[in-house]
């Protein structure tokens, strides 16, 4: 199971670096709307404790509602990845790579 955030830089600045490519012209992903599919997981929720990380996390302006200064919990909002087979598809340089390299190291919880 992996979870992507909304508003996630896929795209790189290169081949060879580790540095989200800058937005513009890189476009933050976004999960597709579930309106019409409420039970659907193409879309969820998430809320993680972030223990002495938390600040250092820097939501979107629409998630920092959810971030009471007084708690380390925060609120996530993107596309759930679940276990099994599931497809990756997009143009050249759209950031599938490293969607597919992250996934990989998350095995190690790096």
């Amino acid at each position: 199971i992996a979870f992507l955030s909304n508003g996630s830089i896929l795209p790189r600045k290169s081949g060879s670096s580790d540095l989200p490519m800058k937005s513009p012209p890189a476009i933050p992903f976004f999960a597709p709307d579930n309106k019409n599919e409420p039970n659907s997981l193409q879309s969820q929720s998430i809320h993680i404790d972030m223990g002495g990380l938390a600040s250092f996390c820097v939501l979107p302006l629409e998630q920092q509602q959810y971030n009471n200064a007084s708690t380390t919990i925060i609120s996530l909002t993107g596309l759930l990845v679940p276990p099994g087979v599931t497809l990756i598809v997009g143009g050249g340089y759209h950031g599938k790579s490293t969607l597919l390299q992250t996934l990989a190291s998350g095995v190690y919880n790096k």
